[in-house]
């Protein structure tokens, strides 16, 4: 049997196939009737006739993936060619494009996501049709490293590191510094820094003391260093200088 929702003048009919169709003013109640009044019943998603206005989608919307690299993409299922609002991190995406695969694999895709330093990460991703949630799905971007407050480090001194999508840690987080030994050999300094404060775009440190590796390499007043942040399991890395003094 079909399943039949009211919604007002129009009700929709869910076939046994899972495929939505809606019928306004008539007492229809199978996919059937698509065939004996074809200008008043059109498929979620994608309209039948072009004089039928969008209806969405009655059920929950639902996110089955995410993908990000260079373009943002949600697939899933009962999201709307019309009236999908995407959210990420809780900020309203606008420009996503509709589409729909035989199957019925249904996407949302963005050619450019513009990032910016207020984002959490992981962010939560969430699709809303007719004011109905989708489930949450929290996407782990990586975290991007744009600069510190000053290009020389200090021991002992506080070190700003600004970016974005550093997230709040709720997932594992850390800020490691590592150095390149005479021999080419990456190598992590010991103690890390201490952290004294973290949010989405700042990390604040406190330099540990680092003068022992100055006798690793053939540095003399200054040693290159690399101040690496991981959230999660995603990872980025900027360069600065360590200074002996």
């Amino acid at each position: 049997m079909s399943k039949l929702y009211d919604r007002g003048r129009c009700r929709t009919v869910k076939t046994l196939s899972g495929v939505f169709f809606y019928v306004c003013g008539l007492a229809c109640l199978s996919a059937g009737c698509a065939k004996q009044f074809p200008a008043v019943i059109w498929e979620t998603g994608r309209t039948i006739d072009s004089t039928a206005p969008s209806q969405g989608a009655v059920d929950t919307p639902v996110i089955s993936n995410v993908l990000y690299n260079g373009v943002f993409i949600i697939n899933g299922v009962d999201f709307d060619s019309l009236l999908s609002v995407v959210t990420i991190s809780g900020q309203t995406i606008p420009g996503f494009v509709y589409s729909r695969s035989g199957s019925g694999q249904q996407t949302l895709t963005l050619s450019s996501l513009v990032l910016n330093n207020t984002m959490e990460n992981p962010a939560p991703v969430v699709v809303m049709v007719r004011n109905i949630p989708s489930n949450v799905w929290p996407f782990l971007f990586v975290p991007q490293i744009s600069g510190f407050s000053s290009d020389t480090a200090h021991r002992s001194k506080t070190l700003a590191v600004y970016g974005k999508l550093f997230g709040s840690r709720v997932v594992p987080s850390t800020l490691r510094i590592y150095f390149f030994d005479a021999n080419m050999r990456k190598t992590y300094m010991s103690p890390d820094p201490a952290i004294l404060s973290w949010t989405t775009n700042t990390i604040q440190v406190t330099m540990p003391d680092y003068l022992v590796y100055f006798g690793s390499v053939a540095a003399t007043n200054y040693l290159p260093i690399y101040v690496e942040v991981s959230v999660s399991t995603n990872t980025t890395f900027r360069g600065l200088l360590y200074s002996k003094q």
